[in-house]
């Protein structure tokens, strides 16, 4: 997953933090992709401070592609509550695209495990 962690979290020209779960590939070890996803939102946040005056973010995630067996609903359960953790002020909306019945099977779920204001935030667009 090293070699794709620049396809699968990167900042676009509106300085929107952009997700492509088809790059997400499970393993065993997570540091490095971790530490990666970290720098990204902080750097996300000070370009949008510095350039929107803002610090909240606003992510977009797709799931176009993306192969049930290798998303890790664990890990994916932790980065949230991390995020929720680290940065409680930050997360303005996230929008889904491409989503199934599935993921949001899941995500009603992981809801609620997890911060239930998160799942407030969370627009679904299923495209065709």
């Amino acid at each position: 997953m090293d070699d794709d962690k620049e396809k699968f979290i990167y900042i676009d020209k509106k300085l929107c933090l952009n997700v492509a779960i088809k790059y997400f590939k499970k393993t065993k070890n997570y540091e490095n992709i971790i530490k990666y996803i970290f720098f990204v939102i902080d750097k996300n946040i000070e370009l949008r401070k510095k350039h929107l005056n803002i610090i909240t973010l606003e992510a977009y995630v797709d799931l176009k592609d993306y192969k049930l067996k290798e998303l890790d609903f664990d890990f994916i359960k932790l980065m949230i509550q991390y995020c929720q953790d680290k940065y409680p002020d930050n997360l303005n909306i996230i929008y889904v695209k491409n989503a199934n019945i599935m993921v949001k099977f899941k995500h009603n779920f992981l809801s609620i495990l997890l911060n239930f204001s998160l799942s407030l935030s969370i627009i679904y667009f299923i495209i065709k």
